[in-house]
């Protein structure tokens, strides 16, 4: 059989001939076999991704349904009261952010619960005082009466502990009203000016005679030339009173010194005391609601 040349065409020389042999060959594919191989191809093909999918699909919902399933059961024991629950959850994702968000909510809450403790302790224990006091003076008014040795003079002193012992329990009460007022959003401040010359000298006669029992020397040194200001005089007057009040109560000997002085842009007012003073860790909750340092 003759064979037709071939030659490249960027090269005249020739690389060899080309035979065509008429006779069928059995042993090639036929389109038939070709699309179903094809198709075969394609349902395998299908058939891998969808698995792939499925896979896929279950690793993202168990890492999306664990936290969620987490946070589920730490929200209902929290709900139940156990204030110590935490999700450990450290992904970057919105996940990771709303277990943060929980976790910062059940911290806030078990402070609060932990505060409200405290604060019932604390106002339980300053109740009793007074009331120790005014039961204490009621029952020996009434054993001094059995006995008839009872004179106007005792009588008056013992009345006059009470009264005081029931002023006590009356500021105590109206403390934790106004707390209640605060926490509610109820508490109306009522601004005016005030002069802070008198409302110390209004408090003087208190505070003296409060020192005086301890033995302590009891100061109040103002600056000329101090300025009105703008304040609630009943709030204003509650508050120095407390302050005074605590710095008389701690200190054993010494004095307490009250400094009123301003400069160009505030009047400053200064409790100075030798008593045992406050830690500098304490610093940061003395102010809390019916926080006391130990």
């Amino acid at each position: 059989a003759l064979g037709r040349p071939l030659s490249p065409p960027w090269d005249g020389n020739k690389s060899g001939n080309l035979y065509i042999d008429p006779a069928p060959v059995n042993n090639l594919p036929g389109s038939t076999s070709l699309s179903q191989s094809i198709d075969r191809f394609i349902i395998w093909g299908a058939l891998l991704a969808i698995a792939i999918a499925l896979l896929f699909t279950f690793f993202l919902s168990r890492r999306i349904s664990a936290p969620v399933k987490a946070l589920t059961v730490s929200a209902r024991k929290l709900g139940c009261g156990d204030l110590s629950q935490r999700v450990q959850f450290k992904d970057k994702s919105e996940i990771g952010e709303l277990a943060r968000t929980f976790n910062s909510m059940a911290s806030d809450m078990e402070r609060t619960e932990r505060l409200r403790r405290n604060m019932i302790a604390d106002v339980a224990h300053e109740l009793r005082t007074p009331l120790t006091g005014i039961m204490g003076f009621a029952q020996t008014i009434q054993n001094v009466l059995a006995r008839g040795h009872l004179t106007e003079e005792k009588l008056a002193q013992y009345l006059g502990h009470i009264v005081d012992s029931g002023r006590h329990l009356s500021a105590i009460i109206d403390d934790v009203l106004d707390v209640a007022r605060i926490e509610a959003g109820r508490m109306r401040i009522v601004f005016e000016p005030v002069l802070l010359e008198e409302l110390l000298f209004s408090l003087r006669p208190d505070m003296e005679s409060q020192a005086e029992e301890k033995g302590l020397r009891f100061d109040v040194l103002l600056c000329p030339d101090i300025p009105e200001v703008r304040a609630d005089p009943k709030r204003l007057t509650q508050v120095l009173y407390n302050l005074i009040g605590n710095a008389i109560k701690f200190t054993e000997k010494g004095s307490v010194r009250i400094v009123c002085e301003s400069d160009k842009e505030n009047v400053i007012v200064r409790v100075i005391d030798t008593g045992i003073g406050i830690k500098p860790e304490d610093l940061e909750v003395v102010f809390e609601t019916f926080r006391q340092i130990d």
